[in-house]
């Protein structure tokens, strides 16, 4: 039977926040690491896991395709367990639709449900030296709509989503009450998120704030060139270290990976050779399997690594429209089918999703919140000589969990100074 193994650490991480008695802050206390735990997932889990890498890198080559911007920064993993919250009130081909694209298709739905549960659980306790928090809510208008007991217990007992009816009238209060949600599930990050309200508002906020396990050194960091696509040249904060990480290449890319806290997460830096197209590698990693086999290539080596600070903050509003091209024609029509969520017919408005990220010496702050938008018919290895890995040039960007692969956050960078 195959089987993932999740790191779990048993560490416990405390930042002095009080000022001592002669007014100076207090002295950070060390980072403690014990010996991980282990935790096992099923064969059926470890499916799921890989399909939900498929998921996220379709999901990021379809925005690219789409939008053809320099930076590009989503969250497949915030849009995954939106969707999951979603599936529950579907039926029919719909349903069969969402668990082609997701990569459920042959579970049932306490399977599903409970993988759900159990990744989220996992993914918030596997390192207790960075800050990650997930959380779930849905939303409607209480005098337009009644969520049936059904849904409302799946979304709570599963996905730890309230489920909360609001006066819609006057919108401008009930948008304010639901933005303010997003804001205080990303730390300030996700603010103004909506500026109207749905039938049903479906609600995923993601934060991850994590410091690289080695800092790089802010004196080492110098303003260098970096070469845009257009091959005009910027002047970038090119950050500096050697260190000893994963590292993989091939015939379209290479790969640096920098561990965070405990080593649970990391971040990708993803390069195409010098004879590769971004584009193109972008496509080539959306083929099932190729990531998970670039995953298991990768040796331990001594790399020279310089990769830029950067900052992005992105909003999305076509998502609903790269849910179609990924398969979801059914999904996000009219005709789709949404019976358990409450009596009538509703289909996806909308999908949107906003992010933000900021990488620098110290680690990497990064947020999202996805709304999918529900309305009514009647609505709108060996150390050897070291690697020298140069993220001067358009490269992309993932934040993952190790462990299973999840990928929680991917993106593009074309140019750090904008």
């Amino acid at each position: 039977m195959k089987k993932i193994i999740l790191l779990f650490s048993l560490s416990v991480f405390l930042f002095a926040s009080c000022e001592n008695s002669g007014g100076e802050p207090a002295p950070e206390e060390p980072v403690i690491l014990t010996e991980p735990i282990n935790i096992e997932l099923t064969a059926s889990e470890a499916v799921m896991t890989s399909d939900g890498q498929d998921f996220a890198l379709k999901f990021f080559s379809t925005v690219y395709d789409a939008e053809k911007k320099e930076n590009i920064f989503v969250s497949p993993f915030s849009l995954n367990m939106a969707l999951g919250v979603l599936r529950n009130g579907a039926e029919g081909k719909t349903k069969q639709e969402m668990q082609d694209v997701l990569g459920m298709k042959d579970f049932s739905d306490g399977d599903v449900n409970a993988y759900y549960k159990k990744l989220k659980e996992a993914l918030l306790a596997t390192d207790p030296t960075l800050t990650l928090a997930i959380a779930n809510s849905v939303w409607y208008d209480k005098d337009k709509v009644t969520i049936k007991s059904e849904f409302a217990d799946l979304s709570k007992t599963w996905f730890d989503a309230p489920v909360t009816g609001l006066d819609y009238s006057p919108m401008n209060e009930a948008v304010a009450i639901v933005n303010q949600w997003c804001e205080d599930n990303t730390n300030g990050l996700i603010k103004d998120m909506l500026k109207d309200l749905t039938d049903v508002e479906i609600l995923n906020a993601l934060y991850f704030k994590g410091n690289w396990s080695d800092h790089f050194d802010a004196s080492k960091t110098k303003k260098q060139d970096f070469t845009r696509e257009n091959g005009s040249k910027i002047k970038v904060d090119l950050m500096n270290k050697e260190q000893e990480l994963s590292y993989y290449e091939d015939a379209y890319l290479s790969y640096a990976s920098v561990p965070y806290g405990n080593g649970a997460y990391s971040m990708y830096f993803v390069l195409p050779n010098e004879n590769v197209d971004i584009g193109e590698m972008t496509a080539r990693l959306a083929a099932p399997g190729y990531w998970e086999q670039c995953i298991a290539g990768g040796g331990r080596f001594m790399v020279n690594l310089y990769v830029p600070k950067f900052k992005i903050e992105y909003k999305n509003q076509d998502v609903r429209d790269m849910l179609i091209k990924m398969g979801m024609a059914i999904t996000c029509g009219d005709k789709a089918e949404f019976p358990h969520i409450a009596n009538g017919n509703f289909f996806i408005g909308r999908v949107t999703q906003k992010t933000y990220i900021q990488v620098d010496e110290k680690g990497t702050e990064a947020a999202a919140v996805t709304e999918i938008g529900m309305l009514g018919s009647s609505g709108p290895g060996e150390v050897v000589v070291p690697k020298v890995f140069r993220a001067d040039r358009p490269f992309l960007f993932m934040i993952l969990e190790r462990s299973t692969g999840t990928i929680l956050f991917m993106g593009k960078v074309g140019n750090p100074a904008a």
